[in-house]
């Protein structure tokens, strides 16, 4: 009797091992099978897109070059548009109101400053002839010596008129101004453009 108990327990144990392997490799198959398919799917896809893609482009380049005289026209637009553009840089020009005067004659000088690169400071020190007077010192800063203006702007630099007034020299002759200015990102001074004698009679 405890042989044949014996028996049937390591036949029903063989059975459910045999089984268990069984049931292993068909799920390995069926996973097998099912990665493949998945795999094809995302290529399928993949290459759909892919000539797309390749379609999209070959009607672009499709366009441009049966439509060249369309592509020549853009630019001629832009090149006008640049033509309209004011392409110089900041900087500050000086004008005077008469170039020849009388002796003691009141002149008025204009400072055009001009911000044209997003500059937000600037300073500038102007020079006016020797023997002069200044009348209105137009917001500037008059040195003790009485021979020089000075403008800063610190913060929100932005295109502005500065006019002062002098009075000319009472002898007669050549006289000159000289001034200089420094913006933000120079690292030296630079001349005032613009009028800079004066003829006095």
């Amino acid at each position: 009797m405890n042989k044949r108990g014996l028996s049937t327990t390591v036949t029903s144990l063989v059975i459910i091992l045999i089984a268990l392997i069984a049931i292993t490799m068909v799920w390995v198959v069926i996973k097998n099978i099912l990665n493949k398919g998945a795999e094809e799917i995302n290529l399928d896809g993949f290459d759909m897109d892919s000539e797309s893609s390749n379609s999209q482009i070959n009607n672009i380049e499709s366009e441009i070059n049966t439509n060249p005289e369309g592509s020549n026209s853009d630019d001629s637009n832009l090149e006008g548009s640049n033509n309209d553009l004011d392409v110089s840089g900041s900087g500050i020009t000086r004008e005077i109101s008469k170039t020849s005067v009388n002796q003691n004659e009141e002149i008025q000088v204009r400072l055009i400053v001009s911000i044209k690169d997003g500059e937000r400071f600037y300073s500038i020190e102007e020079k006016f002839p020797s023997q002069s007077q200044v009348v209105n010192n137009g917001g500037g800063k008059l040195n003790n010596l009485n021979t020089t203006l000075h403008w800063l702007v610190i913060q929100n630099a932005q295109d502005i008129v500065y006019t002062y007034t002098i009075k000319a020299p009472s002898n007669q002759g050549i006289y000159e101004f000289d001034g200089n200015y420094m913006l933000e990102g120079y690292t030296d001074p630079k001349k005032i453009s613009g009028q800079n004698t004066i003829t006095v009679d």
